[in-house]
C-alpha cells in the first residue's frame, strides 16, 4: 500500500549487483535492488527539511513578486509569519525521520557514508515526495485517526467467517503492499495466524519496522506540505502522535516484490488480503497469477479484497468490477462473499478538516479457490 496516485509495481533496475562493503550480514543478505532501495528511502528521510526548506523559498520568492502594499496586506494578517512556523515544523518532522534514520542505521550497521554508496533517485523511495506521503501513512496507520478502521473491520469479520478458530494456527495471511501494516498487524493481534506483511517500498518498510522500535511516542505535522484548502491556521499546524506499538510475535515483515513471494512451509489454509492494492498494479493479471499461485492445492486458499479501482497513468489493463468478478471466475475462485460499495466510502489519507477531501467507494469480495475435480 504505497500510493493511490502512483508508483507501479513492475520494476526493472539495473542495479542488480550488491552494494560493496557496506552494512552488516543481514544487509548483505538483501538482493541488490533491495539494498540500493534502503538506501535511497535513508537518503530520502534525511532530506526532508531541506527539501521543505527549498519550497519554502519558492514560496517567497513568489510572494515577493506581488506589490509592496499587498505583500504588507498580506502580512498584516501573518502570512510571512505562517510560513516561518512552517519551517519550524518540518524540522519536528525532521527529528522524527531522523528517528527512523538511526533505527536502520543501527539495525544495518550503516553510516551516513554508506548512503552514497548505492541510493538512486530512480527507485521507489527516491524522492521527498514518497516521504511526505509517508508521513500522511503515519497519521493514517498509526494514530487515533479512524480512517482505516472499516478496512480492518471488514477482513477481520471474513477471516473469522472462513478460518475456524482451531485452524487458525495452522493458517498463513498474506498481506501484499502493506504499507505501515497496521491491516497486517491488526490481523495478527486477532488470531493464531501466521501472518506476512509484504510491501516492496524501502521507505514503508522501514517504517513499519520503526513503529516496533521501542521508541517514545512523538508527534508529527503532516499537514504542513501544501497551504491549500485549510479553514484556520489552527487547522495547518495541527499534529498527531505517532505511538510504537509491540510486534505481535505471529507477525513477519517481508521486503520483497509480491508477485515473486513465496512461502516457507507449507499451511492448510492460504488466505491472500489486498486491500487498496489491486490497482497500483501495472499488470494487473500478474498480481491475480501471484495470489492464484500462492493459494493453490493442497492447502485451501481464500482471496479477501477491499479497495477502489483508481489505475494509474500506464496499465496495461484496466478492468471494472464486473469484469474483474468474471476473470476471477474463469481463474477457479468461487466467491463467498462479494459487493461493489459507491454510497459506504472510505477515505484515504484524508484530512476531514480540509475543504478538499478524498473518498473511495470499494469492491469487496472474499472468494475460495474451487477444488479440483
Amino acid at each position: 500500500m504505497f500510493s493511490r496516485s502512483s508508483v507501479f509495481r513492475s520494476i526493472i533496475n539495473p542495479h542488480t549487483k550488491p552494494v560493496e562493503g557496506v552494512g552488516n550480514s543481514f544487509f548483505k543478505a538483501l538482493p541488490g535492488t533491495r539494498q540500493r532501495e534502503l538506501l535511497s528511502a535513508l537518503k530520502s528521510l534525511q532530506s526532508y527539511h531541506a527539501a521543505q526548506k527549498s519550497a519554502s523559498e519558492r514560496r517567497r520568492k513568489l510572494f515577493k513578486m506581488m506589490t509592496w502594499r499587498q505583500q504588507q496586506l498580506c502580512n498584516d494578517v501573518g502570512y510571512s509569519n505562517k510560513l516561518n512556523k512552517l519551517d519550524q515544523l518540518s524540522k519536528v518532522n525532521q527529528q522524527f525521520l531522523d528517528g527512523v534514520t538511526q533505527f536502520a542505521f543501527d539495525r544495518y550497521d550503516l553510516t551516513h557514508a554508506d548512503l552514497g554508496k548505492g541510493a538512486t533517485d530512480s527507485s521507489v523511495s527516491g524522492s521527498n515526495y514518497r516521504v511526505i506521503e509517508t508521513l500522511g501513512h503515519f497519521a493514517r496507520d498509526w494514530s487515533s485517526s479512524d480512517e482505516i478502521r472499516p478496512l480492518i473491520d471488514y477482513i477481520q469479520g471474513q477471516l473469522a467467517t472462513i478460518i475456524p478458530k482451531d485452524e487458525q494456527a495452522d493458517t498463513c495471511v498474506i498481506v501484499p503492499g502493506s504499507g505501515l501494516g497496521r491491516i497486517a498487524h491488526e490481523i495478527a493481534r486477532s488470531g493464531d495466524y501466521q501472518v506476512h506483511a509484504v510491501e516492496f517500498s524501502g521507505l514503508m518498510h522501514l517504517c513499519h519496522a520503526y513503529i516496533y522500535s521501542g521508541a517514545d511516542a512523538a508527534p508529527i505535522y503532516p499537514y504542513i506540505h501544501t497551504c491549500s484548502n485549510f479553514t484556520s491556521t489552527d487547522a495547518h499546524y495541527r499534529h498527531v502522535d505517532v505511538v510504537p506499538q509491540s510486534p505481535p510475535p505471529n507477525l513477519e515483515l517481508d521486503m520483497s516484490d509480491f508477485r515473486f513471494f513465496e512461502l516457507g512451509k507449507p499451511y492448510k489454509n492460504v488466505v491472500v488480503v489486498s486491500a487498496f492494492f489491486i490497482d497500483t498494479a501495472e499488470n494487473l493479471m500478474d498480481y491475480f497469477d501471484a495470489i492464484t499461485k500462492l493459494t493453490a492445492p493442497p492447502a485451501k486458499g481464500f482471496w479477501i479484497n477491499i479497495g477502489p479501482l483508481k489505475y494509474g497513468s500506464s496499465p496495461q489493463v484496466e478492468l471494472n468490477a464486473e469484469e474483474i468478478e468474471q476473470v476471477r471466475h474463469k481463474l477457479g475462485w468461487h466467491d463467498l462473499d462479494y459487493r461493489n460499495d459507491v454510497t459506504d466510502t472510505v477515505g484515504y489519507i484524508t484530512d476531514k478538516q480540509s475543504m478538499w477531501q478524498g473518498y473511495y467507494g470499494t469492491t469487496r469480495w472474499t472468494s475460495a479457490r474451487q477444488p479440483r475435480r
